[in-house]
């Protein structure tokens, strides 16, 4: 077994900026970096040395025969890597402060979902652990916002799960990428985060199409208008008869038959909204479009919302629907030919999008 002062040699050497203390059995460490967790994981893996991360510890800790312990406090760790204002992400150390992060997001006009969240921590970090200290994760933020995590688990393995690249940001969709780990014992070393545009004003505007195909060619050319829209539903009536009824209520009480899309269209202002509104009409009405109806009475709104939420989840659960995701608007009719040729499927059936981080999803009988 090698003596303390050896193992201490060793993190004097594997460091780039070593801060150790001994007291007993317990060697306190404080690494730099996400590296340098690595490469004490690494050596406590081969000298089987149990390992504590007070706060940012997902799982349970090894047990090992040796008496001694690595103990990591991750204070140093508090940098905010990255900000890219372009597609909403924040790549963060453990220890950066939600509070820090705030302040960095100051001036810019941007929300940032982690700051409601309900574990009331003080570090993004410690919110995130705390979220994996029972059996499934227990995701508490009021909206989804963690979209990557970094870790190093107990054997001395780096995994980096989601990042920049994930569009879905609902919490299910992180948990099912953890599901493989969140019995494994890790330190969390980064958290990927998205933080949204703010939602101050929207209005849903409803759109009736003759045509499938009219949708996707509207849809391709309102890319820049898409940006302002969060949810978006479009079901064609002759496919999906009990899901188009829904919003044939608001918009074609005679009962008309075609293409139902609903746009919930936000900005930070009333006139930013009312003119992506007309935008997006005029596009509509130009492309095939018969009818254009804006609904901006708040009960109205909330209640076409939580229906179309409603029909997104029905769809999931029905057998026979597939689902092709993270579609960008101008991929769309391409994506529908290449079904039809593949799988003879001609009447082409929902497009969604449930907030405006991610990309566009098909579904299709199969």
């Amino acid at each position: 077994m090698m003596q303390i002062g050896k193992i201490v040699g060793c993190l004097d050497k594997l460091l780039d900026h070593p801060d150790v203390a001994i007291e007993g059995e317990r060697i306190f460490i404080k690494p730099a970096d996400a590296r340098e967790v690595l490469a004490v994981l690494q050596l406590a893996a081969e000298e089987k040395i149990a390992v504590e991360a007070p706060r940012y510890t997902i799982g349970k800790t090894l047990n090992h025969v040796s008496g001694r312990r690595f103990v990591l406090s991750l204070e140093r760790m508090n940098r905010v890597i990255r900000f890219d204002r372009e597609s909403f992400w924040v790549h963060a150390e453990p220890a950066a402060t939600v509070e820090g992060i705030e302040e960095l997001l100051a001036g810019e006009n941007l929300i940032f979902p982690a700051k409601e969240c309900r574990n009331e921590r003080q570090t993004i970090g410690e919110n995130v652990a705390v979220c994996f200290a029972g059996g499934e994760p227990d995701f508490r933020c009021l909206n989804a916002c963690l979209c990557g995590l970094e870790m190093v688990l107990l054997t001395g393995e780096a995994v980096t799960l989601g990042g920049s690249c994930v569009r879905e940001v609902h919490n299910y969709d992180l948990s099912y990428l953890l599901s493989g780990y969140t019995g494994e014992p890790a330190v969390i070393t980064g958290v990927h985060l998205k933080i949204m545009p703010p939602e101050t004003f929207h209005t849903v505007l409803l759109v009736l199409f003759n045509r499938f195909d009219d949708v996707l060619r509207s849809l391709s050319l309102l890319s820049a208008q898409l940006e302002h829209c969060g949810e978006i539903v479009a079901v064609e009536s002759g496919s999906f008869p009990l899901e188009a009824d829904f919003l044939k209520r608001y918009l074609s009480p005679s009962g008309e038959e075609g293409v139902y899309v609903m746009f919930n269209i936000r900005g930070v202002s009333a006139v930013e909204v009312e003119s992506t509104v007309q935008e997006v009409a005029a596009v509509c009405l130009a492309n095939g479009a018969g009818e254009a109806l804006a609904a901006e009475a708040p009960q109205q709104r909330e209640e076409i919302l939580a229906g179309c939420g409603s029909l997104i989840t029905d769809l999931r659960k029905q057998k026979n629907v597939c689902e092709k995701s993270g579609l960008e608007p101008f991929e769309l009719a391409a994506v529908v030919r290449e079904l039809k040729h593949r799988d003879g499927i001609y009447r082409l059936k929902v497009v969604t999008r449930q907030n405006l981080l991610e990309g566009l999803k098909l579904f299709y009988l199969a």
